[in-house]
């Protein structure tokens, strides 16, 4: 029989294996045995602290100050020149004076960005408007934002790299919009800890309520006495106040852009929901997405590579007759260049597709770029150079043979520019390969990518296109190399092209290009005037002034020795023109 004390204790086998001998008198049990993994200890979810707001009355007038830009982008027009330019120097200096009561000290780095954003909008009051100008505003407007991130120290990385497109995100859409209510609880907050400012706040509240009332006591004044109605239109006029109507509702549509400016200055200052998108984080999200084995994209890349060598071999005499300024037979310069260069972008474009894939989803050993589909899209950057260097020989042919345009000044911007990412993108997949000195780091192909980028808007932006475009075609008439200048393609232009279409009307030898030129000048007086085409209305008023419109119509105003002798031609230019 089994004793009463445990299991198998005083049995004739023995004391049992699994407890053991029985542990001396008055002393307790031991641990009872495990006979498995230990149960996985729990730990309690815990929410994380919300990031609490610490507003001062600074951050209250930072609030007010948003509220009034926000009203201000309307009023002075979205990407105009002298409005456009002073929303942003407006803003920009309000912010620093803002981030310098909280603190917030410029460095190098945000100082550098901040003479990036003021170069990028003197093109606005320097040059008349382009298409292009909203680009341009769009531009400064992210940089501007981009110098507030840095400036608060909460850039993805301390230095320029292929990081900032995160930078872009976190600060486009992350910061401003987990902040986006901040503005109204600001004031909310330092109307609460002041009582004199809760006071303030009480009595606008009470005015707005009774606006209706005070509308229409002065309306009854009004009808009572004619002195007082002729002080009311003098103050209406004075005030402006037949337009509070489109006041209200630009300043009730700057309410979101306030909010978003606020949002955006205040969460980078007091770190609230800036680490949304980390350097870990996109590392991390990279590393991830290397899930396609290589031999997937190695066989695709080689087939790629072999057509595109055999496509040059065939296509070799057509596709680089342009180097020798000579067209294939059968072809006219608008075929060959048109053509041949369309068919290069599309190339260009679908070579650059291919890198960004492989790179971004192509799967490696050990965190390494493999060597075999480094060489493959290495080759690729190589043929794509040699491509992208055809393409710019075609439209420079193009470009002899029909002058300057828009759009052919911004394909070459584009092209060039594309040449020097694909010499970077070759430079970096041929670095692992070269000798590395004492003290070599990794060659990162995202700072120069993006400070290239950078450099090339600012300079599309700086160079003053129509100007260029008008004298090139003007001297090209000039020396001899066209018959005849597209008057009415530089008529519709900026006021850069005038001096150059002056020249052209005094000193050129034929009649007909003579008062061409003529009216091309009379459809920018016109314009000046009166508005044609994309100019709903005449340039007059502060907004739309920039240095190149007011030298140009003070010419205008000064120039009367060249009258319309053929109002017939004229008429047929105005109906082209209204038509266009």
């Amino acid at each position: 029989m089994p004793s009463q004390d445990g299991p198998g204790i005083g049995s004739p086998y023995g004391p049992s294996p699994q407890y053991g001998a029985p542990p001396p008198q008055g002393q307790p049990y031991g641990a009872p045995p495990q006979y498995g993994p230990p149960y996985p200890t729990y730990t309690p979810y815990v929410k994380p602290e919300r990031v609490k707001y610490s507003f001062t009355p600074c951050d209250a007038a930072f609030a007010c100050f948003a509220f009034v830009l926000g009203f201000l982008v309307y009023e002075w027009r979205i990407g105009s020149s002298l409005g456009a330019f002073l929303v942003i120097a407006v803003a920009l200096i309000g912010t620093l004076l803002y981030m310098n009561a909280r603190g917030v000290r410029q460095n190098f780095r945000s100082v550098s960005i901040f003479i990036v954003c003021l170069i990028s909008a003197l093109p606005l009051i320097l040059y008349d408007s382009i298409p292009i100008n909203f680009l341009l505003f769009l531009f400064t407007v992210c940089a501007c934002f981009y110098w507030i991130l840095v400036s608060a120290g909460n850039s993805v990385e301390e230095r320029i790299s292929g990081y900032v497109l995160a930078d872009w995100l976190n600060q486009t859409f992350a910061i401003p919009f987990s902040n986006f209510l901040g503005l109204f609880i600001s004031i909310k907050t330092v109307t609460k800890e002041t009582k004199r400012s809760k006071t303030i706040l009480i009595g606008i509240v009470g005015i707005c309520i009774a606006i209706p009332l005070i509308i229409g006591v002065t309306s009854l004044l009004i009808r009572s006495d004619a002195g007082f109605e002729k002080f009311a239109e003098d103050f209406s006029d004075w005030f402006k106040l037949d337009d509070i109507g489109r006041y209200i509702l630009q300043f009730i549509g700057g309410i979101p852009i306030a909010m978003y400016i606020f949002g955006s200055a205040c969460g980078n200052i007091q770190k609230r929901y800036t680490n949304s998108i980390t350097k870990d984080s996109v590392s991390a999200g990279l590393a991830s997405a290397h899930k396609i084995p290589g031999a997937a994209i190695l066989a695709p890349l080689a087939i790629l590579c072999i057509l595109y060598i055999v496509y040059m071999i065939v296509m070799g005499v057509y596709l680089f007759s342009a180097f020798a300024g000579t067209l294939p037979e059968g072809l006219t310069y608008w075929d060959y260049a048109r053509n041949g260069f369309f068919e290069l972008c599309g190339i260009a474009a679908i070579n650059l597709f291919m890198l960004v894939f492989t790179y971004s989803f192509a799967k490696r050993a050990a965190g390494e770029y493999p060597k075999p589909m480094r060489a493959l899209t290495g080759l690729l950057c190589v043929m794509t150079e040699l491509l992208v260097v055809t393409a710019v020989s075609k439209m420079l042919l193009y470009i002899d043979a029909f002058g300057l345009s828009r759009l052919r000044v911004y394909v070459l911007w584009f092209l060039i520019m594309l040449f020097i990412i694909f010499a970077i993108l070759i430079v970096w997949h041929i670095r692992p390969y070269i000798k590395k000195p004492a003290g070599f780091t990794p060659f990162n192909a995202g700072r120069p990518i993006v400070i290239v980028a950078v450099c090339f808007t600012l300079a599309l932006f700086l160079a003053n296109t129509d100007g260029i475009i008008a004298k090139y075609n003007v001297w090209q008439y000039e020396s001899g190399k066209s018959e005849t200048v597209d008057t009415f393609m530089l008529s519709e232009m900026s006021d850069a092209v005038l001096p150059h279409l002056a020249r052209l009307r005094d000193t050129a030898p034929d009649i007909e290009v003579r008062s061409d030129a003529a009216w091309a000048l009379e459809m920018i007086k016109y314009r000046h005037e009166y508005g044609v085409g994309m100019l709903p209305e005449p340039k007059d008023g502060f907004r739309d002034w920039n240095i190149q419109s007011f030298l140009a119509k003070k010419y205008l105003s000064a120039d009367t020795e060249y009258e319309l002798l053929f109002s017939e031609r004229y008429n047929h230019y105005m109906e082209r023109s209204l038509v266009y």
